[in-house]
Parts: structure tokens; sequence; C-alpha cells
């Protein structure tokens, strides 16, 4: 777990949130829409991550963002 990584959510008009993960990785967006589409992405010092398009279909969706280590 990446703990304090910037988390993004964008809908289809480019419209982003953002939240903060906690110590463990864990992460929460409040109020999605179901039934739309988002792009998912993180920023971390040292870390890529690869954004993911997440559709969301229930009151709750988990989701897995995975780092590299970019640090040599």
């Amino acid at each position: 777990a990446i703990s304090r990584a910037t988390v993004l959510l964008t809908d289809a008009n480019g419209a982003r949130r953002e939240a903060r993960a906690n110590h463990s990785g864990y992460f929460r967006f409040e109020t999605v829409a179901v039934g739309e589409y988002y792009v998912l992405s993180a920023q971390a010092k040292g870390y890529t991550f690869e954004p993911k398009l997440v559709g969301v279909n229930q009151d709750a969706v988990e989701q897995n963002l995975i780092a590299v280590n970019n640090r040599r």
C-alpha cells in the first residue's frame, strides 16, 4: 500500500474529484453516480500508476491501482 497517494476520479465531461489514500492505501469517493464511467488514476512521488476505466454499476465498487516504483 502507498499511503497519502492522491487518487483522481475523472468523469466523461472532464470534471475531476480527488481523494487521499490513508496509511493502508485505501481511498473513498462519496456519491458517485451509478451507470456512469470514470477514469481512475493516482499520483504519488516516486511511483507511476496506470489509469483505468471504471464503470459504476452498484453502490460500492472496489478498485485496486497497482504502482510501479520509479525510484532507482
